[in-house]
């Protein structure tokens, strides 16, 4: 079982971006999604324990998602550092292009899975919420217009606004690394003074704090560990102080601290994104420490390897929630759950691996 196990994680992993597989990032993935899943399916819902309340109140779909976000803005950024590095400039097009293969070929799967489901009459026509969709604003979509079965779309149209304006700022200040540190840092103070601030009657009709701002901080927060971590004047003195233990003390505190705290409010919920984002830092700098390596163990690495089908696929199928406006679509909340890990698993070995092989070709050709 282990080998076999083994075998799918090494055939799983996807190239053509020039990073080395980063050991302890696919863990946060599956714990990441595993908490979309145990919210959208009612666990979280359904606890009744106080503790248990206390700790879903807490790590449930909206941590995973946060979780999610600095990974990617940690990531994206790392990637755009690098090729800079070895290219010497900032190559946009390839970069949007890298993105678009990445990211298009599951999401328009997912919109277009919803033709033979309307066609049959199985879930309520959504013509107006698969355009929210397709153009990546699912996360300004009146509540009239929602659909819960494409809810989690949102997440999405969150992350492709800040990467289409994020390689724009970093081609203009990449050589005053000061600059893009203290824009993610502009853009984190936007966004809290916008979580502060009275959203008035919009909240009625709209969801605004899943709007970009002020949403999209945890993305900076990624985006900027990137950047310290590469500005010359003080890497060596941030890998350090990152890389010890205690800061992975300090991080769990400022995860933990809504749960000490006993409160929750956007000072908390913006320190416990500061903490996630120690943590991913960590959890970098430490790659060859064994407590890391056995992050990524079995099954726990494969499902972090194929989370972004796990995420979009369990919209799908579990409606994101007990929430159904038709009888027989989609399927119980939990059947939709068990269905998604075997449809993810398909969809990553024998659709997303070979768009990955064709991306690698396209681009050596360019």
């Amino acid at each position: 079982m282990k080998n076999i196990i083994g075998l799918l994680i090494n055939s799983a992993m996807i190239g053509g971006d020039k990073m080395q597989h980063i050991k302890g990032f696919d863990a946060i993935r599956a714990v990441s999604v595993g908490l979309v899943i145990l919210s959208h399916i009612g666990i979280v819902e359904a606890a009744t324990n106080p503790l248990l309340v206390r700790f879903f109140s807490v790590f449930n779909a909206s941590f995973g998602v946060r979780a999610f976000f600095v990974l990617s803005g940690f990531l994206i950024t790392t990637l755009l550092l690098r090729r800079f590095g070895e290219t010497g400039k900032v190559d946009i097009v390839d970069f949007m292009t890298r993105r678009a293969f990445r990211i298009l070929p599951v999401y328009f799967v997912t919109l277009l899975s919803l033709a033979p489901l309307l066609y049959f009459g199985r879930v309520r026509e959504a013509v107006e919420a698969a355009m929210y969709g397709l153009f990546f604003v699912y996360n300004f979509i009146p509540n009239e217009l929602n659909v819960h079965y494409l809810s989690h779309l949102w997440s999405l149209g969150v992350e492709e606004q800040f990467y289409i304006i994020w390689p724009l700022v970093f081609s203009v200040f990449v050589l005053r690394r000061g600059w893009l540190i203290s824009i993610c840092l502009a853009v984190i103070f936007v966004c809290y003074w916008r979580m502060t601030s009275d959203y008035g009657p919009v909240t009625a009709t709209h969801f605004p704090n899943r709007w970009t701002i002020p949403a999209v901080y945890p993305i900076a927060m990624g985006a900027m560990l990137a950047v310290i971590f590469e500005q010359e004047k003080i890497r060596v003195a941030a890998r350090s102080l990152v890389a010890n233990g205690a800061t992975l003390c300090f991080a769990t505190l400022l995860i933990m601290l809504p749960l000490i705290h006993m409160r929750e409010s956007p000072v908390v919920e913006m320190l416990g994104a500061a903490g996630l984002t120690l943590l991913v830092g960590w959890i970098y700098l430490n790659q060859h420490r064994p407590t890391v390596e056995n992050l990524d163990w079995g099954p726990i690495g494969y499902l972090g390897m194929i989370s972004y089908g796990l995420y979009m696929y369990q919209g799908l199928l579990t409606g994101n929630g007990s929430y159904r406006s038709h009888p027989s679509w989609p399927p119980e909340p939990w059947i939709g759950a068990i269905l998604t890990v075997p449809v993810a698993a398909l969809s990553f070995h024998f659709f997303e691996k070979p768009i990955s092989r064709l991306r690698i070709r396209f681009l050596s050709r360019q």
